[in-house]
């Protein structure tokens, strides 16, 4: 786990200076606190900050084969690199260390563009060859790794982090209005390919970029999810695809405990960390020691259930709590390291997770992943019943229209975009738009740009009902947010983060089952009473089975409390705090941000902040806020 930069001349005669590649360096310390390297060629230079987990001798970077000049940067882990090793061996290639990067860099030399189809693991990576002139920058499928990019005076620039971006020359911090109205909707720092600047640009999950000289710059896809039609999906039952799950999810777990350094894991009370705890205890080359994190406040830790958990797997657990001032404190911090404002306010949880694990540990496995590719969120999942309903696609009965007229002030929508959107907000589009100025509304026409953006993704899964649309929308859009969340939070620590649900062989086949074995009714009884029910009312009735497989692949293994327990995922406060000690500061910064005053209504943002009598305030009070510290503490400028 590491991070790079670098910089790439359209013009190969033009020397690019090493000094302000050194600069990006310096803000990728804490993502490589074990080593610094450079590499420099004609119109070229690759830098890298090392955090050494395999081969600390051998892995150093940049790395650079002498018998044809390229060189390689990465960031991540290639977890099959030994059954690579062998194969290339057979190819004719010789090794001379134990690293994972040598193994990833004749990986390139062997098979080129292709080499990323080959690969097991998260990485990001550069690779400059200089046979073709060429560089080639690659994200792994899931998009566990951040890679950032931007253009700027015949350069491509790239690296690991916006702030090591922004140190390299000509990249501007000019916000991007679209990119921030996402933001308020989503809490989501990208739109696509696009960031809440408009310089930078960041490589989506699966995909690869070619850069040549003369400027020619190419993004291809070369990975994404099955996505397939009901009657296209093979027939499989429960049992067969519960013994399926739990060997792809052991033998996921088990490729992400090699290491040369001490590894634990983060353990809240839910069942996803516990099935990684499960399966890492017993196998890790040490004792495995588990972390978990909340406030002392009623509903917002899982102390007890994660004790139980551990004491129940046999793991030393240490609890962590958080407190109003340090949290502030830590959100601050990690949005100057970050560069970027936060996504969920947990993420300053997960960076005091990785800093006490760091006490005792490099690596960390986290559970992230297996809501997003087995069925985990009961309502933004399961709303798939309502929109179907909603869109006229399933018969619905009077009372059920009642109902769903209740919880959404209609009975009927006309498309699954429609339904997707006013479902999954913060900040919903008409309250949005009311809160930017006319000049803003104007500028973003409607936020044509989101609904373009979740229109394309919808369009590429029609012919899928619409759970697995869903579920495939909230793969490719909040599954890159929260690994972006547990990447950065992390490395701010320097702990790398290993997740085992995003080993793309398990999300290839959880992505084949049938939508019952993901998520549904507990029974035909529960499935006649939500008939006329809306899911928001069915999920508060606890009528339905969140990530059924998975639950049932690991019965057998996990404490009973664990299989029947509501996910809640590091819950944080932030509202009881906004409307009390922390009232007054978030009051001062969006009152005094020059962008939310730019681009915002001041008397309508007013309505949202901190109530006077102390009741908790709107949520959407949270991306206000976070806009306004990153646009204060990043220096951004406006549209």
């Amino acid at each position: 786990m590491c991070g790079f930069a670098g910089a790439f001349a359209a013009d190969p005669t033009r020397p690019v200076d090493p000094a302000s590649l050194r600069n990006a360096l310096t803000r990728l310390t804490r993502r490589g606190p074990d080593g610094e390297g450079l590499h420099v060629a004609p119109g070229v230079a690759l830098g890298h900050r090392r955090l050494a987990v395999l081969d600390p001798e051998g892995g150093r970077q940049p790395f650079v084969d002498t018998d044809t000049g390229v060189a390689l940067v990465f960031n991540g882990e290639v977890y099959n690199h030994a059954e690579l090793r062998a194969r290339l061996r057979a190819r004719g290639h010789r090794f001379r260390t134990r690293s994972d990067t040598e193994v990833l860099l004749r990986a390139y030399l062997e098979w080129g563009a292709d080499a990323p189809e080959e690969l097991v693991g998260m990485f990001a990576y550069a690779v400059f060859d200089p046979r073709a002139q060429e560089l080639h920058l690659v994200r792994d499928r899931l998009g566990v790794k951040p890679l950032y990019f931007g253009a700027a005076d015949g350069l491509l620039l790239f690296a690991s982090s916006v702030p090591a971006l922004r140190a390299l020359p000509g990249v501007s911090g000019a916000v991007d209005l679209e990119a921030v109205s996402h933001y308020l909707m989503s809490v989501r720092t990208t739109l696509g390919a696009r960031t809440l600047l408009r310089d930078v640009r960041a490589l989506q999950p699966g995909e690869y970029l070619i850069a040549r000289r003369g400027g020619e710059v190419r993004v291809h896809t070369y990975w994404t999810p099955p996505a397939l039609a009901p009657g296209d999906k093979p027939a499989v039952g429960c049992d067969e695809a519960r013994r399926e799950v739990a060997e792809r999810v052991e033998a996921a777990v088990r490729a992400r405990l090699e290491a040369d350094v001490p590894l634990g894991g983060f353990l809240s009370g839910g069942l996803d960390s516990a099935v990684v705890t499960a399966l890492a205890a017993p196998a890790a080359p040490e004792p495995y020691r588990t972390f978990t994190i909340g406030a002392p406040l009623e509903g917002y830790n899982e102390f007890a259930e994660a004790a139980e958990t551990a004491a129940f797997l046999g793991v030393p657990l240490e609890r962590i709590e958080l407190d109003e001032r340090a949290w502030a404190e830590d959100w601050t911090f990690l949005i100057d390291e970050k560069g970027l404002p936060l996504s969920t306010p947990n993420e300053v949880g997960i960076l005091r997770l990785a800093r006490a694990l760091r006490r005792h540990c490099v690596v960390a496995l986290t559970g992230e992943a297996a809501d997003e590719v087995f069925g985990g969120y009961a309502l933004p999942h399961f709303s798939a019943y309502d929109c179907d309903r909603l869109t006229g696609r399933v018969p619905c009965s009077e009372t059920a229209a009642e109902a769903l007229r209740r919880a959404y002030g209609t009975p009927r929508m006309g498309s699954r975009l429609e339904h997707f959107l006013a479902l999954n907000a913060w900040i919903p589009w008409p309250k949005r738009s009311a809160l930017f100025t006319a000049d803003a509304r104007h500028a973003l026409r409607g936020d044509a740009a989101v609904l373009g953006h979740y229109g394309d993704l919808l369009l590429r899964v029609h012919h899928c009902s619409t759970l697995d649309a869903y579920l495939h929308v909230h793969a490719r859009v909040n599954l890159e947010g929260l690994l972006y969340r547990v990447d950065t939070s992390t490395m701010a620590a320097s702990v790398e983060a290993r997740v085992p649900f995003t080993d793309h062989r398990l999300v290839e086949y959880a992505f084949t089952l049938p939508d019952d074995l993901r998520i549904g009714f507990r029974s035909a009884a529960a499935a006649r009473r939500g008939a006329d029910l809306a899911v928001v009312d069915i999920e508060r009735e606890g009528l339905l089975e969140t990530k059924r497989v998975l639950r049932r692949a690991f019965a057998d293994r996990l404490p009973p409390g664990v299989l029947e327990r509501a996910k809640r995922s590091f819950p944080t406060p932030f509202q009881e705090w906004f409307a009390g000690g922390l009232a007054a500061a978030v009051r001062n910064a969006i009152e005094g941000s020059r962008l939310l005053g730019t681009v915002l209504d001041p008397g309508r943002v007013r309505a949202l902040l901190p109530p006077e009598d102390g009741a908790p305030p709107d949520v959407g009070l949270w991306p206000l806020a976070n806009l306004a510290l990153w646009a204060e503490r990043c220096g951004v400028s406006m549209p």
